[in-house]
């Protein structure tokens, strides 16, 4: 079994600086055979992974079968070797380029497709800024380096790896703060299992592993925020630490403001004000104070930022917008998170009820409570469907605090318990619904899912229709 470890680990260090090289050289879109084009890229990075992550299982430690599930973590979103994004992503994918290569946080003027493009605005400087926040752009940098740091031109396929790379592995690293935050409760098999269903049943298979969303970097960030509330000692560094990654979720994606005072206020509950919210509101103040420099700076209001007036137009009030928003971010089949991924449903429900002998009772109640404040806010955004996205993006940011439901929800799934079938039906549809556009390469289905032509409440635009019907072409003409 050494031996076993041994040759994996050869393999997957031979892959990765292969990876590597490409990556500085710049992958091709086109036959060459090296640098890599970009599918072979995706595909000898994923085989790295994997058997890196064999390795590490063999070993049978602790930390081995976390570091191996990352790993496998990062390989499995690459292995159906396309790139899926949208417009929204392209600035946030770049500016760690820009970072790297100019020394500045704006972009150059591009010339007349650059200046039409939606995801740059102007900056005071008199260049262009992201219209993003650019918190995911900054954690993604240590995974863009080897192409950043390399001279070959920023094209589409050197962005595309290094975006879908960078996401890879910043989703797998998430996913190891959630595992780590799961075994405080569960042994090592059960974390791992409950992690796999969340990883694979939700989005964060076809939204925050594919592309560099600000949902990538936020659910890192509150990812390893829950690592530090659940896992680490309570101590003032750990809710610091903590505090810290809630500011910087908030920082990559705004929107995120009640999830992350929900973890704020569960440090406090945890430790209490010396050793708990005041060291977690210090955390805090960095990210947030940077990123509200980087505003003052860039947009002339630490306030302001790249959506400007929309900013403020774009909220809609509770009822009826509100309300149909929240349906539709609920149950639609283009974009309802329970017709998606159900088995969070139950999460959901074990976070509210937690068990009468929890010490932990009232933190996982104050997380309950900052995703239904973070889905009451979302249902009033003007674009609670996902604009040109795949699934329900707008809620994603929520999935690390609903797994640590789970390990209530895999009690109610035990042998014996009268809820099993339920919630292994739930498991398994989930899984299925956010596979489908993952892997299967049916571009009809995916247009209908990605931007439902037919509405947001047809039943064509749930993968589990719309992909059956796409890989026998039984998809109804528009």
């Amino acid at each position: 079994m050494a031996r076993t470890a041994q040759v994996l680990s050869a393999i997957a260090v031979a892959g990765f600086g292969l990876v590597a090289a490409s990556h500085y050289l710049g992958p091709s879109y086109g036959t060459t055979i090296f640098p890599l084009p970009f599918r072979a890229l995706s595909l000898v990075a994923a085989i790295s992974g994997l058997s890196m992550g064999a390795a590490l299982l063999l070993r049978r430690s602790r930390w081995s079968n976390v570091c191996g599930a990352v790993f496998i973590a990062f390989a499995v979103p690459l292995l159906n070797t396309r790139l899926i994004s949208s417009g929204d992503t392209t600035s946030t994918a770049n500016l760690p380029f820009v970072i790297v290569r100019e020394h500045a946080l704006t972009f150059a003027t591009l010339g007349t497709d650059g200046n039409n493009r939606y995801d740059l605005v102007p900056a005071r400087n008199g260049r262009r800024a992201s219209k993003y926040p650019i918190g995911t752009s900054i954690l993604s940098l240590p995974f863009v380096l080897p192409a950043a740091l390399g001279r070959a031109p920023l094209d589409d396929a050197l962005s595309s790896a290094a975006h879908k790379l960078a996401a890879a592995a910043m989703a797998a690293i998430a996913l190891g703060f959630v595992i780590l935050a799961l075994q405080r409760e569960l042994d090592e098999r059960s974390a791992a299992l409950a992690a796999a269903v969340i990883f694979l049943g939700t989005a964060w298979l076809p939204v925050i592993s594919q592309a560099l969303w600000q949902h990538t970097g936020a659910v890192l960030a509150l990812s390893a925020a829950v690592w530090a509330l659940f896992a680490a000692p309570p101590a003032a560094w750990s809710s610091a630490c903590g505090g810290f990654a809630a500011g910087a979720a908030i920082a990559c994606r705004p929107a995120d403001l009640f999830l992350g005072a929900a973890l704020l206020l569960a440090f406090a509950v945890r430790g209490g004000w010396r050793s708990g919210l005041l060291p977690a509101l210090a955390g805090a103040a960095v990210p947030l104070g940077l990123n509200m420099l980087y505003q003052w700076q860039i947009f002339g209001s630490p306030l302001a930022t790249g959506y400007g007036a929309e900013a403020v137009n774009g909220w809609r009030s509770p009822w009826p917008d509100g309300a149909l928003g929240l349906v539709g971010l609920l149950v639609s089949p283009a974009r309802g998170i329970l017709l998606w991924s159900p088995i969070l449903l139950a999460a959901f429900i074990a976070l509210l009820r937690p068990e009468r002998d929890d010490p932990r009772r009232a933190i996982l109640r104050l997380l309950g409570a900052g995703a239904i404040a973070h889905a009451l806010m979302m249902a009033c955004w003007w674009a609670w469907d996902g604009a040109f996205s795949l699934g329900p993006r707008m809620l994603s940011d929520e999935l690390p605090l609903l797994a640590m439901g789970m390990p209530r929800v895999l009690r109610w799934a035990s042998p014996g318990q009268r809820w099993r079938a339920l919630l292994v039906a739930l498991a398994v549809w989930s899984v299925a619904s956010n596979a489908a556009p993952t892997f299967v390469p049916s571009k009809s289905a995916e247009a209908l899912v990605r931007v439902p032509s037919r509405g947001d409440w047809t039943p064509l635009a749930h993968p589990l229709v719309a992909y059956p019907l796409g890989v026998l072409k039984l998809l109804p003409p528009d």
